[in-house]
């Protein structure tokens, strides 16, 4: 298990002991990009739960990470909540589901076709509420055994199940409304609300005929409708993406996919800043990105991905993008089989795509959930199994990593500082200014290498900045 003390071994960190004063400023971000730093921060997971599927939230403290595996931790066999720091210390196991007097169960789908639950890139995503509560959802457990609706506290306090399905499971993430209601879909299309302590459940509206079963989780525009995907009916296998209204009317189809266009789409559409949605796709063995608007007046397929085979990119994507600070779309393939899985990059319009990391099926798993980005800059999210132990991992990959950083610090009771920053910025130059007001930064050269480097002791303040070579 993950000690959660930097050391050398931990990849995660680069050590300085200081003696000084320190510039305390938060990092702009810079345009030079480097992914060459993927940090795989947990990978024990053999005692404390298996196969992360879900999407990983950010807690309020922007430095821990929770998340759920759907494989238990050898007292119980039915999945986990976990949190674990952003640096890859201090992983805990919050909660261990029982699957018994009505609590929930991550590890069996009951009542949805399942290659529909096998193929969610979502299954026991976390959504962080604006009471600071976290919110998640298990297809199985509850008093019908058909999946629940449950709260957790940052600090694995208050677990409580606030509603149990009677015939339709979710298989994907709640959404909060900005009137602070949950939202969600199961798997049999069905959209429903509540409030955050279970009270005033209600369908709003089932989508059948017009959509057979949830094929994505619901995201919610700035036109407060709410968009997502899910199989055609009446002998239309293919996928539906569709708009709705909070209160159930207003139903659209925005598109349905013709067999040569697609054939699921597991991830949560984007409504981007222009108007348009943008997703993506399974298509054989390879799979695409797609733009449509709002109105459904407009479809194109943006990229594809190939087979996987001949190009040298991910395919099959199973989850949905992310909008970087960057305004670039990020997303993950979850390859066929263990190989072409990966985290890649492209502009909204389609163009600039590149494959960033191409993730080792044996070794890292692929990734079925997307990323997100933190407010460094590093994307996070899990890989289905690979690790030390095959059951999973949490990884993160820095993006656009700002010029200069600012390290964080400990100091001891006989003033020594220790300095410290992520393994990713191990190349950048340390370098010193004993006053502000002047830019006359130099670089640290009289240092003892240690993991980072001891300078000598000043008599006054001395700062110290970080900068790309």
């Amino acid at each position: 298990m993950n000690s959660g003390k930097p050391s050398a071994s931990n990849p995660f960190f680069a050590i300085l002991l200081l003696l000084g004063g320190l510039l305390l400023r938060l990092p702009g971000l810079g345009s030079s990009v480097n992914f060459s730093s993927y940090t795989n921060l947990f990978v024990n997971l053999t005692e404390d739960g298996g196969y992360p599927r879900g999407s990983l939230a950010l807690g309020s403290d922007g430095a821990t990470l929770f998340g759920t595996t759907l494989q238990g931790d050898g007292t119980n066999y039915f999945g986990t909540v976990f949190s674990i720091k952003t640096d890859g210390s201090n992983f805990q196991t919050l909660h261990r589901f029982t699957g018994t007097n009505g609590d929930g169960n991550l590890s069996v789908v009951v009542g949805v076709p399942r290659q529909y639950a096998s193929q969610s890139g979502n299954l026991g995503g976390l959504l962080l509420g604006k009471d600071g509560i976290l919110y998640g959802t298990t297809p199985g457990g509850g008093g019908a055994k058909r999946g629940t609706i449950y709260r957790i506290g940052q600090d694995g306090n208050g677990y409580q199940v606030i509603h149990s399905f009677d015939s339709e499971p979710t298989l994907v993430p709640l959404i909060q409304t900005p009137d602070g209601l949950l939202y969600g879909i199961s798997g049999v299309g069905s959209i429903f609300r509540l409030n955050t302590d279970g009270s005033d459940f209600a369908v709003v509206t089932n989508l059948f005929p017009n959509i057979g079963y949830a094929l994505s989780g619901l995201s919610q525009g700035s036109d407060g409708h709410l968009y997502g995907t899910g199989t055609g009916t009446n002998g239309q296998s293919s996928t539906v993406v569709f708009s709705v209204s909070t209160n159930g009317s207003d139903f659209r189809a925005l598109h349905q996919f013709s067999e040569s266009e697609g054939s699921r789409a597991f991830g949560t559409p984007l409504l981007l800043t222009n108007g348009l949605l943008v997703g993506t796709f399974n298509l054989g063995n390879g799979g695409g990105i797609y733009l449509v608007d709002t109105n459904g007046t407009r479809f194109q397929v943006v990229h594809y991905f190939g087979d996987g085979l001949t190009t040298n990119e991910g395919v099959m994507p199973s989850s949905g993008l992310v909008l970087g600070a960057d305004e670039w779309l990020y997303g993950t393939t979850s390859g066929n089989g263990v190989f072409n899985s990966g985290l890649y990059k492209i502009r909204p319009d389609g163009s600039g795509y590149e494959q960033l990391l191409k993730f080792n099926g044996v070794a890292y798993g692929p990734p079925t959930a997307g990323s997100f980005q933190g407010s460094t800059g590093a994307l996070f999210g899990t890989t289905a199994f690979g690790g030390a132990f095959g059951r999973g991992t949490v990884y993160s990959v820095v993006v656009n990593p700002p010029v200069s950083i600012t390290p964080g610090t400990m100091t001891s009771q006989d003033g020594q500082t220790t300095v410290f920053w992520p393994a990713w910025a191990i190349s950048y130059r340390l370098q010193s200014n004993t006053n502000l007001n002047t830019d006359t930064w130099v670089s640290v050269t009289n240092t003892t290498p240690v993991v980072g480097a001891i300078v000598p002791v000043s008599s006054g303040p001395v700062f110290y900045r970080l900068v790309s070579p």
